[in-house]
């Protein structure tokens, strides 16, 4: 990149704390998330208040404290001021977390680190974002965008992606789960495809995670032995995040009959139940896509809770019968219902305490899993718990309270009354619109003082007589006009007028909803209890647990093994490990140095305080310009940007001048209070370019700039005038000038010298930029040689491409081929072409690119793809599939004749089956792989779990097809399959079928049961699949036929390089020789991707041809 790339921890790294980082690119700076926790480390607060204001923007990636607790102290007391950029439900459910912590504190102590005044202020600033919207930074970010994409874990998740000018992008991806859950979208790998930088956590390494099938039946039965037992279950959570798939979870649970659960209360209880579960009705588009098909093929939102009850107090709470389930907050248990409830029922051995997840190291929650994870589980445990309680005021406390506060209220009416007699006295009384903001500030809060008080102090006659010219006042009601703003057309109007209201909450009118509800049911409302004197007190008591005690991970995150793939697949150039303690950092870290061969100095593993220089690019320094020096630079015009040549003397301190000049023109500023605040990254020691005079100037050379195409050279000369056309892949220009593009890049002209040549000369200088010519003059006109003669081994696409693009450089070409036909393999191909960007994509509005195209591939190949080759293959798509269509190939509507669907090549039948809705059996009669896997992963599958044939003599299985199936694969030409290749057998219910297969018909019936209950949702998928084309009936007739793996193309090869010349082992090329399509390798890696074998043979094979072309008449092959 052209920016240089700083990063700075302030916290989350080497250890378990919040996330909060400072990334700098260029001079633009982002805070990275700004996580806090109840230990409320103020060493952490005096770091980022050294930062606040450098800060230009702030990106938030959840909503849980984790990720904003420490916002309302920077924004409030700190003076962070910037931007704030969050999606959607992060903004919502953020100020659910903030407020509940707030109230969770509050309850029991007279908490003054923030106020609700703080919370709101912070989301005043927030800039609410979608996913993959480019958003544009302003002012020292002119040319930065950030793009938030899925993130999984938590609603409105979001890994951040930033980059400047179109170049290689920075990924900011902690916390992030990739796995699809009932209630969220995994991330899309993609997103995190070959960044140049990427910025993630350790979190997870060294945990291991129960499969989901494990842990939900562990949560169940562990509630259900519980319930039955007659003790209550507490669930630990957190107040607006995981919550949601905890009680979506348990919804269901209570709903299914089965499950006994309906005599228990199911309970989600904190200081902002009610608005969490509106938010999330409201937030449905922003989840999974079943949450989204069951809200709009069922018409109910999966969030209206059918059994799930809400609780905002423990009042409430009692009312509701017991046995019961309560997920309450806070997580870490150091505030909240969930630590009040902990220490009622702890003492309880009926009762049983989940937690869900992981809390800061010194909380009760995490001493609470050390018990759990402890070889002595069984018995009584003793925790010391430090306890705070409000409580009421008596006798003589109450007394002094109320002495007090008459005093200060006497006090407060003296005060009052005596700056109502001093008003009285103004003289003057400014009504010019001049004013400065302070004294209409003043004005209003008089007017509040008294608002109705339309007296005014008695003055003498010689007062108003004097005073009638200048200034005459009457008593009246106060009023203020309006004034209304007019132009050409009328009242001008304000678009923010007519805005829907934006949905925001603020504690006020929560506790005004909860208030109303309270009082109609009889409870103290909080503005009861405030007026009511109180006092805080805390105490330490050691609590024996005697419940039973579990630790169940619903976190949501992604594993260290798929991690591990993750980065295998993303194959970031640098990594920086962050959130993490210090021995999983660092064995994240080797394995990254190991598995992915990755520098030392591109991982990086930085401590508090280390400053990270992650500038991709050696040769870059940061300097500064002098005015002068920019003054005097002349800058041209290079598609966006403008270039210039710089010539200058560097300098480590500015001149005296210079820093006299700074000093005049500085501001009045309080240098203590910037000393305190100043960072310091060396920006004192950043040199000085100064300008050289005139006469040290040295020459230079001229420098050609960009990468030309001759289309566009061509385009150019003949609109200045000259005659310009192609022949045989050069331009030939006038009939005197020759130019053709080299291997290497550079252009070759050829001619005699002429004016049209310093014409044309010319005009390169005046206009266009390029990379170094070579230039072959003659005294003569230009004599044809001999052309160069290119043999192409094989007439399939490859070949032909080879060929074609051979001939359009003027080579003689000749093409051998041991078939009768031309066509080789790619006559049988039939399962289309892959392509991103093409001009079918764009006529239809397909938004597609390249790199999503390349994840896909190296995902398919399981990594071990070569990387150049692929990146080649993705950019060079669109230009293949569009020169195909250019020479007459149809590449559309390729469908097979209803009329004769034997006629022609038939599709792959095993793969578009598949995709069809066909249902794979073993011998047994079970299935044993998901359907819809790819190639690699099924032949292992049956290999591994099918038995051999004896008929065939290799290992098959069976597929199944119902009708439904049939006719989403096409019925005439499976028909062609079933009737005229005899490959299936029709079954006309399932004991037919059982007799076919030689088993039990019963087996078979539970199979097909459980199929069509997994895709009912009413189970997981033992195989993982989640798309389910057809589901079977028993009773209706199905089609059976044995598969078993075959090779029908082939992905290894001869090893070569971009230019498609192949190489020898020691990695040299072999001059003359090049390859492409089946007979190289590199491309597909493990498995290919189906598409990629034509597009492989169409792209490869034009490089192969076109650089086979420019290999000089004469040369000597080497030795192959």
């Amino acid at each position: 990149m052209t920016s240089l790339i700083r990063f700075e921890a302030l916290s989350g790294v080497m250890d378990d704390s919040p996330p909060c980082y400072v990334l700098e690119v260029g001079e633009f700076h982002f805070m990275l998330d700004c996580g806090w926790d109840s230990s409320f480390n103020m060493d952490f607060i005096e770091r980022a208040q050294k930062w606040a204001p450098r800060i230009d923007a702030v990106l938030l990636s959840y909503p849980d404290i984790a990720h904003i607790g420490a916002l309302p102290y920077l924004v409030g007391k700190c003076g962070l001021s910037c931007p704030i950029y969050a999606t959607v439900p992060v903004y919502r459910m953020g100020q659910m977390f903030l407020y509940d912590w707030y109230q969770s504190f509050q309850n029991y102590e007279d908490f003054q680190i923030f106020s609700l005044d703080d919370v709101d202020q912070v989301f005043d600033k927030v800039l609410q974002v979608k996913y993959n919207q480019q958003v544009s930074m302003k002012g020292r970010g002119h040319g930065l965008q950030i793009v938030p994409l899925p993130a999984g874990h938590m609603i409105g998740g979001t890994i951040w992606r930033i980059t400047k000018m179109g170049e290689e992008e920075i990924v900011y991806a902690v916390d992030f789960n990739h796995k699809k859950e009932r209630h969220l979208n995994g991330c899309p790998l993609e997103s995190i495809a070959r960044p140049n930088l990427l910025i993630t956590d350790a979190y997870m390494c060294g945990t291991a995670l129960l499969r989901r099938k494990f842990r939900d039946e562990a949560l169940l039965s562990t509630i259900l032995k519980t319930l039955r037992s007659g003790g209550n279950v507490l669930i630990v959570v957190d107040t607006a995040g995981r919550v949601l798939e905890l009680v979506q979870l348990l919804d269901q649970l209570w709903h299914n009959a089965e499950a006994g659960l309906l005599l228990y209360s199911l309970i989600f209880m904190n200081s902002v139940a009610f608005n969490v579960v509106e938010f999330a009705k409201s937030q449905v588009e922003w989840m999974s896509e079943r949450m989204l098909r069951m809200f709009e093929e069922g018409r109910s939102n999966p969030f209206q809770f059918r059994h799930a009850q809400l609780c905002h107090s423990l009042a409430e709470l009692t009312r509701l019968r017991s046995p019961k389930v309560v997920l309450a907050s806070q997580p870490d248990l150091d505030s909240g219902f969930s630590r009040e409830l902990f220490l009622d029922w702890c003492i309880d051995a009926k009762n049983c305490i989940i937690l869900t997840s992981r809390a800061r190291i010194g909380s009760l929650c995490s001493k609470l899993i050390e018990m759990v994870s402890s070889p002595e589980r069984i018995g009584t445990k003793q925790i010391t718990v430090q306890v705070k309680r409000r409580v009421r005021l008596e006798g003589h406390e109450l007394d002094e309270f109320r002495v007090k506060k008459r005093e200060q209220e006497q006090q407060a009416t003296k005060l009052r009354l005596e700056q109502h007699r001093r008003r009285s006295r103004v003289d003057v009384v400014s009504l010019d619109d001049e004013d400065s903001d302070d004294e209409e500030k003043k004005s209003d809060a008089a007017a509040n003082e008294f608002p109705y008080d339309i007296s005014y102090t008695a003055q003498g006659p010689d007062y108003w007589y004097n005073r009638a010219e200048s200034y005459r006042r009457f008593p009246k009601y106060p009023h203020f006009e309006k004034r209304i703003k007019f132009d050409d057309y009328g009242e001008v109007i304000h678009a923010k007028s007519y805005l829907q209201l934006e949905t925001k909450v603020r504690m006020v009118d929560l506790m005004r909803d909860r208030m109303g509800e309270d009082q109609e049911n009889g409870v103290a409302t909080p503005g009861e209890v405030q007026d009511i004197p109180t006092k805080c007190i805390q105490f330490v008591q050691t609590v024996e647990v005697f419940a039973q005690l579990e630790f169940i991970d619903f976190e949501g995150r992604t594993d260290v093994d798929s991690l591990k793939k993750i980065l295998q697949m993303s194959k970031p150039k640098q990594i920086i490990l962050v959130h993490g303690m210090a021995e999983q950092t660092e064995k994240l870290a080797n394995y990254c140095r190991k598995s992915l061969n990755m520098a030392e100095d591109k991982v990086f593993t930085p401590r508090l305080g280390d400053l990270v220089d992650a500038t991709i690019e050696s040769h870059m320094y940061q300097l500064k310009l002098t005015d002068a020096l920019l003054n005097s630079l002349k800058f041209i015009h290079v598609k966006d940007v403008e270039i210039a040549w710089v010539n200058g003397l560097i300098k480590h301190n500015c001149s005296e001048e210079e820093t006299e000049d700074q000093k005049i023109a500085a501001m009045d500023v309080d240098e203590e209070k910037n000393a305190e605040n100043a960072v310091d990254i060396g920006s004192d020691n950043i040199p000085y370019l100064d300008l050289l005079p005139s006469s040290e100037i040295p020459s230079h050379d001229a420098v050609f700039v960009g990468d030309p195409k001759l289309s566009d050279l061509k385009q150019a000369l003949m609109l200045d005038g000259f005659q310009a056309e192609f022949s045989h892949g050069v331009l030939v220009v006038n009939n005197v000038l020759s130019i053709r593009k080299r291997a290497d890049g550079q252009l070759h002209v050829e001619g005699i010298v002429c004016k049209d040549y310093y014409a044309i000369r010319d005009q390169f200088h005046a206009n266009y930029f390029f990379y170094i010519c070579i230039v072959v003059l003659h005294s003569c006109l230009m004599v044809e040689t001999e052309p160069r003669h290119v043999i192409v081994v094989g007439s399939g696409l490859a070949g032909l491409s080879a060929a074609l693009a051979a001939f359009n450089q003027g080579s003689r070409v000749t093409v051998l081929e041991g078939e009768p036909n031309i066509g080789g393999n790619s006559a049988k191909a039939t399962s289309g072409i892959n392509g991103c960007n093409t001009s079918t994509q764009r006529v239809n509005g397909v938004q597609d690119n390249a790199k999503l195209f390349y994840s896909d591939t190296m995902k398919a190949g399981h990594g071990i793809n070569d990387m150049q080759l692929v990146d080649l293959l993705t950019k060079s798509s669109a230009d293949a599939i569009d020169r195909l269509t250019e020479i007459g190939v149809d590449l559309s509507d390729l469908v097979i004749d209803p009329e004769q669907p034997d006629a022609g090549t038939k599709f792959l039948a095993a793969e578009a089956l598949r995709g069809s809705g066909a249902l794979l059996l073993d011998h047994s009669g079970q299935r044993f792989a998901n359907e819809l896997g790819p190639r690699d992963y099924l032949t292992g599958r049956i290999e591994s779990q099918c038995k051999q044939s004896k008929d065939v003599g290799r290992k098959t299985a069976y597929m199944l097809l119902n009708d439904e199936a049939v006719d989403l694969f096409g019925r005439p030409s499976f028909e062609f399959y079933w009737k005229k290749k005899n490959f299936f057998t029709k079954a006309d219910n399932v004991e037919q079928l059982a007799k076919l297969l030689n088993v039990e018909a019963e087996l078979v019936n539970a199979t097909l049961k459980e199929y069509a209950e997994a895709a009912d949702g009413a189970r997981d998928d033992p195989f993982g699949k989640t798309v389910f084309p057809v589901i079977f009936d028993p009773g209706r007739p199905i089609y059976v036929a044995r598969i078993t793996p075959v090779i029908h193309y082939t992905m290894g090869g001869l090893k070569i390089d971009i230019h498609s010349q192949v190489l020898r082992e020691d990695g040299s090329k072999i001059s003359g020789l090049y390859a492409a399509g089946e007979v190289s390798g590199g491309v597909h890696g493990a498995n290919r991707l189906g598409g990629n074998s034509l597009l492989e043979c169409a792209v490869f094979g034009a490089i192969a041809g076109k650089y086979a072309a420019t290999v000089p008449v004469g040369a000597q092959a080497g030795d192959l």
